[in-house]
């Protein structure tokens, strides 16, 4: 066989795992969120994911994270807004983690429209800036960035993290310094 022929072949190969590579690690960059924690991916291989740094790559179809001096390797799935992870490996096999893929910019008042829930109260957030929570009215809002809600007649303000499935509100007013973590019904 040719060598011109070889090398163009071994090249050929290159360019189209490195163009499969690099499609599996645009749609995995970002930032993702659940009710426990975020799971930060950079195009550069690094991240971080509960507050530690990581490296990550695709091996062979499967997601494989390498966390506090551990591999950890995943059967992954995306769909939309959504990475659904197995673990595969000794250290974490059948661990099932779901991730919603952070919003980019300032979300609208749309975004946050539905019924959010956790273990201790529901959310419910209308249209109009209307809903409930904890079982009495509410009024809300977004400016700033800031989540506004006015609940019994006090004013709460939130910073927030917003994705299709996770909502995470930390106090940022005297009356309320909590971290609440909601899911999406």
């Amino acid at each position: 066989m040719n060598k011109k022929l070889i090398f163009v072949v071994i090249l050929a190969g290159l360019l189209v795992s490195n163009f499969v590579f690099a499609s599996d690690n645009d749609n995995l960059i970002g930032e993702w969120i659940n009710e426990r924690t975020e799971l930060i991916m950079f195009n550069n291989g690094s991240g971080s994911w509960y507050d530690v740094p990581i490296t990550w790559r695709i091996v062979n179809n499967q997601l494989n994270i390498t966390w506090r001096n551990a591999l950890y390797i995943y059967d992954y799935s995306l769909s939309d807004s959504i990475i659904n992870m197995v673990g595969v490996s000794a250290n974490d096999r059948g661990t099932r983690y779901v991730y919603s893929k952070k919003f980019e910019g300032i979300p609208d008042n749309s975004s946050f429209v539905g019924t959010w829930f956790n273990t201790a109260a529901e959310l419910i957030m209308l249209n109009d800036g209307t809903g409930s929570w904890y079982n009495a009215s509410i009024i809300w809002k977004i400016e700033n960035n800031i989540l506004h809600i006015t609940w019994k007649g006090d004013l709460y303000t939130y910073e927030f993290t917003l994705a299709p499935l996770t909502l995470i509100m930390v106090g940022v007013s005297s009356n309320d310094r909590a971290r609440y973590i909601y899911t999406r019904k």
